[in-house]
């Protein structure tokens, strides 16, 4: 299926730039489609910095693009004019760069990495302003043994002792057995101070979610997986709480409809301290050795590979 060019896959954030937010007392933003149709999406309140998040939100319309209708409360007069920010991801084509429009770009370039018991793609570089985010199609799975095989997306982990990742299985009960799937998010950290197993503190290890959505997985559907950083609020400097980290995956089936999704937002554990200097997008057999679970692309999809897509996340420049 083409891809269109110069239209968002995915929002990230709207930010009212002008006015400036001390003009006015509060705002939002309610959601229509092309034909100024309501979407069942709330109105989002606007922050102290003018800016909503857009992440997670399905802004897929049947008519057009969506359109953002503004409402700015306790103005002083009628603003002259209302400049608007908005941050996506899409296509990546020299055409689409027009004038007011920046392209951001983030870390060193994505290379293929593998291990004894992975495989995948992994860029290094500060990604503390931005999300990742992969597709990978569901392959189909014979089961040979009891165990799984896992598909995930996140940051770090390539040469640091943190994970912050969600993702996808592939789980085998048994030999012989038929394969089921589940949806999952992780926060993992090592060791505390090199030395206490921080498992012992305060790990989320490979939550599972959805599940009635998981019941539904079977082989070419296709799983957009999304993480997102959100820094805190910061005065004079000094930030105001921890960071949170977004999780969103959605499930798409052979026809390209959505089935599903499901999001999170969860608070950084206490001394967890995650760097965000890797991106991956991973395949691997979590117990650490060769899979029990042989892989193959269904014949009714394309065989493509996962791509890491790195962007300012809310409230970046």
């Amino acid at each position: 299926m083409a891809t269109k060019l110069c239209q968002p896959s995915t929002y990230t954030s709207l930010q009212i730039t002008a006015p400036p937010p001390g003009s006015y007392t509060s705002g939002s933003v309610s959601f229509e489609d092309g034909d100024a149709n309501a979407l069942t999406i709330p109105d989002k309140p606007l922050d102290k910095t003018g800016a909503v998040d857009l992440s997670g939100l399905d802004l897929s319309t049947k008519i057009g693009l969506p359109q953002f209708l503004i409402t700015l409360n306790g103005a002083s007069g009628a603003p002259k004019a209302v400049t608007v920010k908005l941050t996506w991801t899409g296509t990546d084509d020299p055409s689409c760069v027009k004038p007011g429009t920046t392209v951001t770009k983030t870390g060193t370039s994505t290379r293929k990495v593998n291990g004894r018991s992975w495989s995948g793609y992994a860029a290094r570089g500060d990604f503390s302003s931005s999300t990742v985010h992969a597709r990978v199609i569901l392959p189909r799975i014979t089961c040979q043994a009891g165990g799984r095989v896992a598909m995930w997306v996140g940051y770090d982990g390539y040469g640091n002792g943190t994970v912050e990742q969600d993702g996808v299985s592939g789980v085998c009960s048994r030999a012989g057995a038929p394969p089921s799937y589940r949806l999952w998010y992780e926060l993992y950290k090592d060791k505390l101070f090199s030395v206490v197993r921080y498992q012992t503190v305060a790990n989320t290890s490979e939550i599972d979610v959805a599940h009635s959505l998981s019941s539904q997985l079977q082989a070419g559907d296709a799983v957009d997986m999304f993480v997102n950083r959100i820094a805190p609020d910061r005065v004079a400097g000094i930030p105001l709480g921890p960071d949170r980290i977004f999780f969103s995956l959605s499930v798409y089936n052979t026809a390209h409809v959505k089935i599903g999704s499901w999001s999170t937002t969860v608070k950084e554990p206490p001394f967890f301290s995650p760097k965000y200097s890797s991106s991956e997008c991973i395949v691997e057999s979590p117990n650490g050795g060769p899979s029990p679970c042989p892989v193959s692309t269904p014949s009714h999809s394309r065989d493509a590979q996962p791509s890491i897509q790195a962007v300012p996340s809310p409230g970046s420049t």
